[in-house]
């Protein structure tokens, strides 16, 4: 791998602390529209921990020399993200009760295609150096 591992997770930390300071720029205006931004911020610091970790685990399954392996490890790293921020987000719909903000929960969905576009173009950049 011609790049390290930073080098690889820049545009997903700049994606991070752009989103964190619109949330806590426009916090006001946010909160005018019933989104919370501490639910935006908590989903983003989880958003870039699992998509960091999905590029660090697709690094290491490019070593190996099979490629239905890679595909494999790829494909499940995706479903166990998947599946790990669908529980995440019934755990804080049952949690918060009544003072739920179904409109950060969406915003936070916009978040999650943001950066799975972004892990995408990762893992492009990854198969092409190999």
């Amino acid at each position: 791998m011609k790049k390290n591992l930073f080098g690889l997770l820049l545009p997903l930390l700049i994606a991070a602390i752009l989103i964190a300071t619109l949330t806590a720029v426009g916090s006001g205006w946010l909160l005018k529209k019933q989104i919370d931004p501490m639910v935006v911020q908590a989903a983003n610091l989880i958003l870039l921990l699992t998509s960091g970790l999905n590029i660090y685990f697709q690094m290491r399954n490019l070593r190996q020399p099979n490629p239905q392996a890679v595909m494999r490890g790829i494909i499940g790293a995706t479903m166990v993200k998947l599946f790990f921020l669908a529980t995440l987000v019934l755990v804080y719909i049952i949690a918060a009760g009544e003072k739920r903000s179904v409109y950060a929960v969406i915003v936070s969905m916009g978040c999650y295609i943001v950066y799975s576009g972004l892990e995408t173009r990762i893992s492009l950049r990854l198969k092409s150096e190999k």
